[in-house]
């Protein structure tokens, strides 16, 4: 389907993934895009709406071509996040163009995020029982439901 400047394209991207707020939400156009202005859509969730200007005034079909969006933070774990949902392209009037049949990609983080621990032995007494304290600093953001996991030598007995 051919596309024409100042047709929208939509995207939701998964709740895993924080979009900026409206004031600080940017698109940079690519390749056959010349340029973009995008924003956030009211009263749904990480739904981008972005008006398109493409660099010869339309855009034939199967041809393709780029938006990014810009400052997306990643989600806070190596878990795949859900899919992209209700992609489509739309005239300047908002009536449906194209839409996205299939299931959208999801995003994964193949390293974890930093963390930065220190450990406090209470007492290097041998034979005696004491604390360990383990403080972590995260490099990022963790969900409430978040654990970590610490491994330590079998010579230490936790009761």
């Amino acid at each position: 389907m051919k596309m024409i400047d100042g047709d929208i394209f939509y995207i939701t991207f998964p709740p895993e993934l924080q979009l900026p707020s409206s004031s600080s939400l940017s698109c940079t156009a690519e390749g056959l895009a010349k340029s973009l202005q995008c924003s956030l859509v009211n009263g749904m969730a990480n739904r981008v709406k972005a008006k398109i200007t493409f660099t010869s005034g339309s855009l034939d079909g199967n041809t393709k071509f780029t938006i990014k969006v810009n400052n997306v933070k990643n989600a806070p774990s190596t878990a795949p996040s859900s899919a992209f949902t209700d992609i489509k392209a739309t005239d300047s009037a908002d009536n449906d163009i194209m839409v996205f049949l299939g299931v959208g990609p999801a995003i994964t983080n193949p390293q974890p995020a930093s963390a930065y621990g220190q450990l406090v032995q209470g007492s290097t007494d041998t034979g005696v029982s004491t604390d360990y304290t383990i403080t972590y600093t995260t490099m990022n953001a963790m969900a409430d439901s978040s654990s970590f996991l610490v491994d330590y030598p079998d010579i230490i007995t936790v009761p």
